[in-house]
Order: structure tokens, then sequence, then C-alpha cells
């Protein structure tokens, strides 16, 4: 009960981003197996011929298909995405079921195809997963921003290093180094890292995926009482409460959903310190008040 509690006042802090991962919830397919506007990543694969000019291709081991979508696990709706590994014994290479968010409905992988046009500057992606590794086998989920002229401005990424057995939502927040405008931006989920360990068993189960884009009150003080110094911040942090604003509540929430509460150390002074890195909400409440803000915290 207290961890749906959680979740739902994540879930009042963002709001879909225009330009949004088309058919994140993988419910739209072509060709039967596959997502629509989703692209899986293609390998090479040697054909040799003989004398007698019979094909011979590269010896690889499937478990099931390296990228497909399923109904026989899904977080919401039909269908969700379901990522296996490979081994390649000819060339003694192994193959990480790899998916990317495309922009074509016949998920080509091509240069462009990749890049999603998006209107305004993600905070982070959110999805659903499930992971059940094989051995020491990590997921890895990557979002990378880019401004008008391919330049990446933003980077986020997360490796699933343990086993999630039931579904569980994970935000993948966007680290920025430059203020220009977010124009496109690629989203991929893979089964297993390259270079790790990469078995046969391994599968990562996704769905509902999508972009936020974290709600934040105007700076006018008339529209947003809060004030939140420093932001960015190195962990510790000052919040004060306009006087004529009467707040019964102050507490902190982070990506995972863990709520921070904060006490007051004067009439309408609240403090907190050793913050670790990340983003967090700032959320003040009141009688029919709700008011909210965020803040970043990184050294």
């Amino acid at each position: 009960m207290i961890r749906l509690f959680l979740l739902f006042i994540v879930n009042l802090f963002y709001q879909a981003l225009q330009g949004q991962i088309i058919n994140g919830g993988f419910e739209t397919s072509q060709s039967g197996t596959k997502a629509a506007y989703w692209a899986g990543k293609t390998y090479t694969l040697q054909v040799v011929l003989d004398s007698n000019g019979k094909s011979y291709t590269d010896s690889v081991v499937y478990d099931k298909s390296l990228y497909s979508i399923t109904s026989s696990k899904v977080h919401s709706g039909s269908k969700a995405l379901e990522l296996r590994n490979a081994y390649n014994f000819t060339k003694s290479q192994s193959m990480p079921g790899v998916a990317f968010a495309s922009n074509d409905t016949n998920g080509f992988v091509g240069f462009t195809n990749t890049y999603i046009p998006v209107t305004s500057n993600p905070d982070a992606l959110k999805f659903y997963c499930v992971y059940l590794p094989k051995q020491a086998d990590t997921a890895l989920v990557q979002i990378k921003v880019f401004d008008a002229s391919m330049n990446e401005i933003g980077t986020g990424l997360r490796k699933i290093e343990t086993g999630v057995p039931d579904w569980e939502s994970i935000t993948v927040p966007v680290e920025y180094s430059s203020v220009a405008d977010a124009a496109y931006v690629q989203v991929s989920f893979a089964s297993a890292m390259e270079g790790n360990s990469i078995s046969l068993g391994t599968v990562l189960f996704v769905d509902d995926v999508e972009l936020l884009n974290f709600t934040s009150m105007d700076a006018d003080p008339m529209l947003n009482p809060i004030n939140v110094f420093p932001n960015p911040s190195a962990g510790n942090v000052k919040m004060t409460i306009q006087k004529n604003v009467k707040v019964s509540d102050v507490f902190l929430v982070n990506m995972g959903g863990q709520v921070i509460t904060v006490q007051p150390s004067s009439e309408g002074v609240y403090w907190t310190n050793n913050l670790d890195d990340g983003i967090y909400i700032v959320v003040a409440k009141g009688t029919n008040l709700f008011y909210r803000y965020k803040l970043v915290v990184k050294r």
C-alpha cells in the first residue's frame, strides 16, 4: 500500500513530452513478432560458398529471437518487448538482444531512424521491466539527447546488474552538458552489455516506455511560493516558504519513489543536508495547496 502511494506521488510530478516515444507500450506490431516503431540491432553474418556452390553461414545458437514482442509477460495492455541473447560460434562472438526506439514504423535500423524528434528537453526516461539474468549478465538502458545539429547534449544510463523478478518501474535521469534545446533523442535497451557476461537464457522484458518532463512552477514568486537554494546543489539545500503561504508538510521525493521528510528549522525555513546526487521533487503541502519544484543535486 505504501509503495503504491509513493508511485502515485511520483506520477503527479511529470507530464508527457510532445514528440513522445511512439508505441512505447508495444501494442502495435508489424510482421507479427516485431513492434512497430522499434528496431532491433542487426548483426553481420558471414556467408561462404564452397566449390560446389553450396552456401554456409555462421553457426549461431539462438535462445528464441534476439528481439521480439511477447504476450506471455506484460505490464499493461497485451504486449511487451522481449530481448534475449545469442552466440556466434563461428566468430566466437556473443550477441545481446538490443532494441532502439524508432521513428520508422517498419523498424528499419538506419542512421536517422533511431533518432526521435522532441520539442522540449526530457528530464528522464521511464519504463517498466522484468530482468531474468543468467550468470553475471547486466542489462543496459541508454538515452542520448541531441540538439538540432546532432551534437550530443545530454545522456542517461542505467545498468541493471541484478535480477528483477517482477515488474518494476525504473527512471533514468538525463544529465545535460549543454543548455542547448533538444531536437532528438535516442533510446536503447540491451539484454546484456558488450564486453561483459552474455549468457544464453537471459531475458529482458520491457513495457510502457516514455519520456518524462518534470513540471516546475514558474520562477515568479506569485506562482511559486517555494524558494530552493542553491539549485543545482552539492547536497545541502535551503527551502524557504513565503510567509503568506500556509504549508503543513515539506518533503522530497527521489526518482526511486523514496520520500525524504524535511523538518522546519524556523518558521517557513527548511534545511536538508547530504543529499545523494540525482533529481528530486520538492513538495510543499497545505490545505488545498500542493506546490512542487525540481531540485538537481550534483557534486
